[in-house]
């Protein structure tokens, strides 16, 4: 956990197909909760935004690495919630939607 309701998922020796793949699998996962609220049922829907960047690929050190994954992070956040935003060396970035739609930007 990285503060409220922030958290990382670090994982080692990852290539990017991987990274994709894992982040297709929560982006598609149905994160829908049934909770009781004075005695009614009321349906809890979680959204995820992701932000990427990779080691060494994108970044020479941890602080760097979780600038970068903490700015995608933000900005999915900003561009509607619910998708991923990968740092590209060249300043840009590209994002991902549920069903692996990718956008470049």
């Amino acid at each position: 956990r990285r503060g409220g309701e922030e958290f990382a998922i670090i994982l080692p020796e990852t290539g990017m197909d991987a990274v994709r793949e894992v982040i297709t699998r929560l982006l598609n996962a149905p994160f829908n909760v049934l909770a009781d609220h004075r005695g009614q049922s009321i349906q809890i829907s979680v959204n995820l935004s992701f932000g990427v960047a990779i080691y060494p690929d994108n970044a020479t050190g941890d602080k760097q690495l979780h600038s970068q994954a903490e700015q995608m992070m933000f900005l999915s956040k900003d561009k509607g919630r619910h998708s991923a935003h990968y740092w590209c060396n060249d300043g840009g970035h590209w994002q991902q939607h549920p069903s692996s739609g990718d956008k470049a930007q």
